[in-house]
């Protein structure tokens, strides 16, 4: 089966994007997932170092969720 034409470019770098993009959504999928696990953990009232370090977020990130948790600046949602 002859491959079809795809404008300028060549069918390598067609299939090179497409392997990247499929990374690129499994990596969003896990982190979808750590940051689910972290609000879990936070709303049990674990500390931010748990967090981080179970869930392969940053330390920032981890403090920034619960404080949210914890009501934030303005409040529980």
């Amino acid at each position: 089966m002859k491959k079809k034409v795809m404008g300028p470019y060549s069918w390598k770098v067609f299939e090179k994007r497409q392997r990247l993009r499929g990374l690129r959504v499994a990596a969003e999928k896990q982190r979808v997932a750590d940051i689910s696990t972290a609000w879990a953990m936070a709303q049990e009232g674990k500390g931010w170092e748990d967090i981080a370090a179970a869930c392969h977020l940053s330390t920032h990130t981890a403090r920034r969720l619960v404080g949210l948790s914890t009501g934030g600046r303005h409040g529980t949602a």
